[in-house]
């Protein structure tokens, strides 16, 4: 695939995702689509982890998405609302659980396909219009999941419908 061809694709994803509000933005020269956190917050964590705090997440009715894995160093990174009541509590959950927070004025890789394919960033769960989980909502999903109540009944089984 020659350059020009390769840039314009990279052009149309960055536009799905523009699309879908994700306010993404294509570095030319790279080909990489990136998100900046000042309007959208990340939260990374181990895959295993966040396999748990999906599915705890499907049981209680939350939004899942959008979800970026890098397969590589086996992690994931949910895209979340930003909370600007975050605080210091919230921080220490996210890091007792082994996950992070990504807030103002980092960026975020996105899946493109001028950057290694499904190697280096692919969706586990697409971005869809409206599903966009909160920071609270996520961090009572990961202490959920942390808890000595949870680990008794750990084993998740995936359906068909859930393939992450």
């Amino acid at each position: 695939m020659n350059s020009r061809r390769s840039q314009t694709k990279t052009w149309q994803w960055c536009r799905a995702y523009r699309q879908v509000g994700l306010p993404a933005q294509m570095h030319p020269g790279t080909g990489r689509i990136t998100v900046s956190t000042t309007q959208v917050w990340a939260v990374t964590m181990p895959a295993r982890m966040a396999r748990r705090v999906i599915e705890w997440m499907w049981r209680v009715g939350y939004g899942i998405g959008p979800i970026v894995s890098r397969p590589r160093v086996a992690e994931w990174t949910f895209l979340v609302r930003p909370d600007r009541e975050f605080g210091m509590l919230l921080h220490h959950e996210l890091q007792r659980a082994g996950a992070r927070i990504l807030r103002e004025s980092r960026s975020v890789l996105l899946p493109s396909p001028a950057v290694g394919g499904g190697l280096v960033r692919a969706w586990v769960a697409l971005p869809r219009t409206g599903i966009w989980p909160s920071v609270q909502q996520l961090v009572r999903a990961i202490s959920a999941c942390t808890s000595d109540n949870t680990h008794q009944h750990e084993r998740v089984t995936t359906t068909p419908e859930r393939r992450w």
